[in-house]
């Protein structure tokens, strides 16, 4: 059930991406928003500086990227940065059903560096599944779920089972082997429990290097596309980090992620 969402925005070209999937969530679900800005504490304060009569020069959670929320009839709270966005995102996430973070040039490089690796600090740290958005919404009518066997590729897409998103959208299971019979055997259990939640489930069975899964779900015009990650992995992400490194240089195709 998804009734709580957390949505980092950001200041970058691409930062309408957090926003603009957490209008569409909030209105299938029924959800709250709350908006934590990953901005620049000082920037964020020179803006609420007050003008000679004493009010607000502008008060930054009216900014026009919120007009989505608004002209949606969502309520939203929407609060104020913190110096350490990663971890402060990672606490208010104890609370929260989902926690939307942008693809691309979302955020300003000087607090998020390394995107990998905020990505990794996250997996590692957020209680709440994780929702990588690209800058433009889209209708999710085909689901790519990544599955390898192991027990972190399991959790992922069980987790995303079971937050009820896209219910109605159209699932493949790619999983990849050394030849298809072994493929097919991690799919056949995969299989059935989303059968039994009511899922409609294509079984895609690999052979060949990683990039075989990313490729699928490029040629497939995948509009999602599950993912597993392990936080006990030293980089947060699970050993076979090609598909997940490839899906995180992307920026047109939203990825869930769960450990």
């Amino acid at each position: 059930m998804l009734k709580r969402i957390l949505a980092a925005s950001g200041t970058e070209t691409d930062a309408a991406g957090p926003i603009l999937w957490s209008v569409s969530l909030a209105k299938e679900h029924d959800a709250s928003v709350t908006v934590f800005p990953v901005q620049d504490v000082s920037e964020w304060q020179r803006l609420r500086q007050t003008s000679p009569e004493g009010n607000p020069t502008l008060d930054p959670t009216q900014h026009p990227e919120y007009q989505p929320l608004l002209q949606a009839g969502l309520s939203y709270r929407g609060l104020e940065p913190q110096k350490d966005s990663m971890g402060a995102l990672a606490s208010l996430s104890r609370y929260q059903d989902m926690l939307l973070f942008g693809l691309g040039d979302c955020y300003s490089p000087s607090l998020v560096p390394d995107f990998t690796k905020a990505v990794s600090r996250l997996v590692q740290q957020t209680a709440c599944p994780l929702l990588l958005t690209p800058p433009a919404n889209r209708e999710v009518k085909r689901v790519i779920i990544a599955y390898s066997g192991s027990t972190a590729s399991a959790r992922s897409f069980r987790r995303f089972v079971q937050s009820g998103l896209y219910a109605d959208a159209e699932v493949d299971v790619v999983s990849l082997g050394s030849n298809l019979d072994d493929a097919y055997a991690l799919l056949k259990p995969a299989e059935e429990y989303l059968h039994e939640h009511g899922r409609k489930v294509n079984l895609i069975a690999l052979r060949g290097n990683e990039m075989q899964v990313v490729n699928h779900a490029l040629d497939s015009k995948a509009d999602l596309v599950v993912v597993g990650s392990n936080h006990r992995n030293a980089l947060g992400i699970e050993t076979s980090s090609q598909v997940l490194r490839a899906f995180l240089d992307q920026r047109t195709i939203p990825v869930f992620l769960s450990h």
